[in-house]
């Protein structure tokens, strides 16, 4: 963690933890969320990311993939230091870009993961194993 602090010289932040509560102020200070995984199933971090505007770049594993299909932040070969600094490289100057695929995020938490998307798919699918097709 100090040769990352070194690196970084104050670009990046690390705060080793902190309230749920307070997640959504952070996730929304930051310019880009980045996860790299060796291995995920739908990570919850990208999808707070994107429920708060903010774009991610993810490892292409698992979940990441399937989030990186809908255009709101991008992926790069997992375990691959070299497609990480690659990507951060032509991400970071994209301000626009950041903002677009932020925006394309929120949406589509929000209309995908809400209460009201994820009742009505749970409607759907009793409704259809049920045999009470409306």
């Amino acid at each position: 963690m100090v040769l990352a602090r070194e690196l970084a010289r104050g670009i990046v932040h690390m705060e080793p933890s902190m309230s749920q509560a307070d997640l959504p102020s952070w996730y929304r200070a930051m310019d880009l969320f980045v996860m790299p995984s060796r291995y995920e199933t739908m990570s919850n971090a990208v999808l707070e990311a994107m429920a708060c505007g903010v774009p991610f770049l993810a490892s292409e594993v698992g979940g990441s993939k399937t989030l990186g299909e809908t255009g709101a932040g991008w992926c790069f070969e997992p375990e691959s230091a070299s497609s990480l600094r690659d990507a951060l490289t032509s991400i970071a100057p994209a301000r626009a870009e950041l903002k677009s695929r932020g925006e394309r995020g929120r949406k589509h938490v929000h209309e995908t993961y809400s209460w009201v998307a994820s009742a009505q798919r749970l409607e759907t699918i009793l409704a259809t194993r049920l045999g009470v097709m409306e």
